[in-house]
């Protein structure tokens, strides 16, 4: 595993023009000799994978010979790269309509249960829930406050109780109206997270606000088991 911006292939990416070696001995730029060695690769070819003028890959071909790559032999690796590209694209694209499709038939499915309940905390209960399940997360939390910022209903879904404090990142959505997106427990300073999600093993989240009539309510967290970046398309779904 290397950086994707490193070494003769990232330059394929940055630049998303072919890259073609004859010598790979006389290329400085390969982050791992060892894997050439063992290989006895000589040569290489990178073709970038291009749909829309983006990149999405390369097509990386090495050979054991010495290779100057004909003008015909890179007429064809570029048509190999021009077939995968739209396969590629194509693939993504119909990933796209299936998650849509997907969160389409949840939103409705949410929308009816939560429509048939007249009681508050099982209402949230089936919202936090849905929330998660929508997202894949572990876990997820409501939390309502009054008008001067006091808590008035706490509920969860796989969490158990959790103490809400009096500054925190729930605070802040709730002051600001914006959502906060913490995709690496790891990476944010100290105390950021509530203990009790720390104590689960959950290692991501995302909070967002309830907002009714432009004035916040609450938030709504949903909690993950991995580091996580989390989607547009999830942000989105769970606002």
């Amino acid at each position: 595993r290397i950086p994707y911006t490193s070494g003769v292939v990232g330059r394929v990416i940055e630049r998303g023009e072919p890259q073609y070696i004859a010598d790979v001995k006389q290329e400085s730029r390969w982050p791992s000799r060892r894997f050439l060695d063992q290989a006895g690769i000589i040569s290489f070819a990178g073709i970038p994978l291009l749909s829309e003028g983006r990149v999405l890959g390369v097509l990386a071909i090495f050979t054991r010979q010495r290779r100057l790559f004909s003008p015909d032999e890179r007429a064809l690796m570029n048509a190999l790269a021009s077939q995968a590209a739209i396969a590629v694209a194509n693939a993504r694209a119909y990933q796209q309509i299936q998650r849509y499709a997907s969160t389409v038939a949840e939103l409705y499915e949410a929308a009816t249960q939560v429509s048939g309940s007249l009681d508050l905390d099982e209402t949230l209960q089936k919202i936090a829930r849905g929330a998660a399940a929508s997202t894949d997360a572990a876990s997820s939390t409501i939390i309502l406050f009054d008008e001067w910022g006091e808590v008035t209903h706490v509920v969860d879904w796989e969490v158990g109780e959790i103490e809400v404090r009096k500054s925190g990142v729930s605070r802040q959505v709730w002051e600001t109206g914006r959502p906060v997106v913490l995709p690496d427990f790891g990476l944010v300073p100290a105390g950021t997270v509530n203990p009790r999600l720390l104590a689960l093993g959950r290692q991501a989240a995302v909070c967002l606000p309830l907002q009714v009539r432009e004035r916040v309510r609450g938030v709504m967290w949903v909690h993950y088991n991995e580091p996580r970046r989390v989607a547009e398309e999830d942000l989105h779904l769970l606002a």
